[in-house]
């Protein structure tokens, strides 16, 4: 259920009615214009201990909450460069692999010796803060023995003679020894490195975009040539943190974030209050945040509950409800009510109480579900959210490490699950009176998880009905992709 992946963020442009039919709604931004420099020998410095700390982090299979506690650890200011090294090279891991393989010469390498040379290329190809000297000679002190650290200096150097910084029309082009490593910004190599862009132009589009090269055709195959490409470009621009409020205050929000360092911008035509982060420091390290003032929540997640019409006094199921963010902005828009949340485990349970304690859910209980079960009986329950396992394409900025389970096999597992956790909500829906409603909610952007899926269930059951939609597609930092339909008994 929804332990297998985290709530995603998008946006779309009304918010709909019961009267509104099965009309969709969908927000698509473009992509901020203009270059972003590299300025490969500009000033910056990566310290040995932020090095060390994402080599292990990477080594150990980063989770998000395991990065944000080796951040916690390491002085404010290395915070920040310490979550993009290890973002980056996980976003980046599939043309950082690409270039690795065509400067090592087929070697075998060993786990740790690999992704210090990655990490180390990853600096001299995206990191423009950090000196090519200091990238190089950050690596080798990560490694140990003579030979090793000889082999690891000859790579990166390799690298950086090879590769010459190139900005503007030079940079948009598509060609075998260019690189594109930002809007208007690439490097043109010395040899060609890269597949033939006309002759196989997703393979060259997928090492572009670090991408498996059928994960890039799943884009697309499902948006076309140029929209495709804009998507995987859109998963590699640095997410922006959206913030929801959750509690009325006499004081403006943003000035009360203001007393604690933070600067942010209001999203306008949202039906929560949501704002989006663009200064200052960690926001879950105020004393805002601690005392359940405001959560970290995506701007799709945070308009799938609304989509369920709450009113105070009803009465709520969350069937996949770890983390809990829904969960909570359910729970608040049911004042006199209560809510359900069923979560699979133990660690899905104490993920659930640590978001209800901080944000002062009491009418919510946790309760623990068996992955195949019946929704749970509950009386007088007239809603039932199911925001279920999906691929993340449309968090994939978020969540970087996702991209590497993009593939047919797995989209096809995750529909059977799909349509098995539908077809247990529509069993439930059967049960309720007219007035019930059932939202089905995914962070993908792909028909077969969102709307196909959806409507092939009601195909073979006459007796329901989708009265709303919602969905976008991710297209800026701080915009994510993502669906949900609320449906109800004919």
């Amino acid at each position: 259920m929804r332990e297998r992946g985290p709530a995603c963020g998008c946006r779309d442009a009304t918010s709909p009615t019961p009267d509104d039919g099965a009309r969709v709604f969908e927000w698509e931004p473009s992509l901020p214009p203009g270059p972003v420099p590299h300025a490969r020998g500009a000033r910056g410095a990566v310290s040995a201990s932020v090095r060390a700390v994402a080599l292990k982090t990477l080594l150990s299979g980063p989770e998000e909450g395991e990065l944000r506690r080796a951040a916690s650890r390491l002085p404010e200011r290395d915070r920040g460069l310490l979550i993009e090294l290890v973002r980056g090279v996980l976003r980046r891991r599939t043309t950082l692999d690409h270039v690795l393989a065509e400067f090592a010469r087929a070697r075998r390498l060993a786990p740790r010796t690999h992704l210090v040379l990655i990490l180390g290329i990853y600096q001299l190809l995206y990191l423009g803060r950090v000196p090519a000297h200091a990238a190089v000679n950050g690596s080798v002190e990560l490694v140990r023995g003579r030979r090793t650290r000889g082999f690891v200096n000859a790579v990166l150097r390799a690298v950086e003679r090879a590769a010459r910084p190139v900005e503007g029309v030079e940079a948009e082009g598509r060609a075998a020894d260019l690189l594109r490593t930002a809007p208007g910004a690439g490097f043109l190599f010395d040899r060609p490195l890269f597949p033939d862009p006309k002759g196989e132009p997703v393979a060259w589009l997928a090492v572009q975009e670090s991408f498996t090269e059928e994960a890039a055709r799943l884009f697309i195959d499902e948006f076309g040539p140029d929209r495709g490409a804009t998507l995987l470009r859109a998963a590699n621009l640095s997410p922006v943190l959206t913030l929801r409020e959750t509690a009325g205050s006499a004081a403006p929000f943003p000035s009360l974030l203001a007393g604690e360092g933070l600067r942010v911008e209001p999203v306008e035509g949202h039906p929560e209050p949501m704002y989006r982060l663009v200064g200052g420091g960690d926001p879950v390290r105020t004393e805002l945040f601690r005392a359940g003032r405001f959560t970290l929540q995506g701007l799709h997640a945070a308009r799938v509950v609304p989509l369920l019409q709450p009113s105070p006094g009803e009465t709520a199921i969350d069937l996949c409800a770890a983390p809990g963010g829904k969960t909570a902005q359910l729970a608040e828009r049911l004042a006199g009510g209560r809510v359900l949340a069923c979560t699979l485990d133990e660690r899905g349970r104490h993920r659930l109480e640590g978001t209800l304690r901080r944000l002062g859910c009491e009418n919510a209980r946790i309760v623990e579900v068996a992955p195949e079960g019946p929704v749970p009986e509950l009386p007088n329950a007239t809603m039932l959210l199911l925001d279920v396992p999906c691929s993340n394409s449309g968090v994939l900025s978020r969540r970087p490490e996702a991209r590497q389970r993009l593939n047919p096999s797995s989209l096809a597992s995750l529909q059977d699950l799909q349509r098995s956790l539908l077809e247990r909500g529509l069993d439930w829906l059967a049960e309720r009176p007219r007035d019930a409603r059932l939202v089905y909610s995914t962070c993908s952007i792909f028909r077969r998880e969102n709307g196909d899926l959806v409507r092939a269930a009601l195909e073979a059951r006459p007796g329901f009905r989708v009265d709303a939609e919602i969905q976008s597609l991710p297209a800026e930092a701080w915009s994510d992709g993502g669906y949900a339909a609320r449906i109800r008994r004919r």
